[in-house]
């Protein structure tokens, strides 16, 4: 899977409750989800957590308007995928922006025993590039 991110508008209709209602249900219809979920009500800071995956709520009201959200963390073997689904409700609009990245673990990074050589270490865009031209 390749990151991915976009902006929707949300009818202005649709309250904060109902969009974090829809974050949920989206995750417990993945066939990827480990996370157990539940149906306690959904306020700012709840937070579910596995040894995979966490999900949590975010819901702030500020300047006439409420940004609510999630963000979903699945972890494997080489890094973390976040997703997250953040709305700003106002009285006449609800764009919601959904960003779906990936960090990796995998890459060539400086040790302490290439500081202690007297050699200047390689700098970390040229240890990422150079493991770019490997998996070429």
């Amino acid at each position: 899977m390749i990151g991915f991110n976009t902006v929707l508008p949300l009818s202005a209709d649709t309250s904060v409750d109902r969009f974090l209602e829809l974050c949920r249900q989206w995750q417990q219809g993945s066939p990827h989800r480990t996370l157990p979920l539940d149906s306690r009500p959904i306020h700012d800071g709840l937070r579910y957590d596995s040894d995979l995956e966490s999900l949590e709520f975010v819901r702030v009201e500020a300047d006439g308007a409420v940004h609510c959200g999630v963000r979903h963390v699945r972890r494997d073997e080489e890094g973390e995928w976040w997703t997250d689904v953040v709305g700003c409700k106002k009285a006449d609009e609800f764009p919601v922006a959904i960003v779906s990245s990936r960090s990796r673990f995998d890459l060539d990074a400086p040790t302490s025993s290439d500081f202690s050589s007297g050699k200047p270490a390689p700098c970390l865009t040229t240890a990422c590039s150079s493991k770019r031209r490997q998996n070429r």
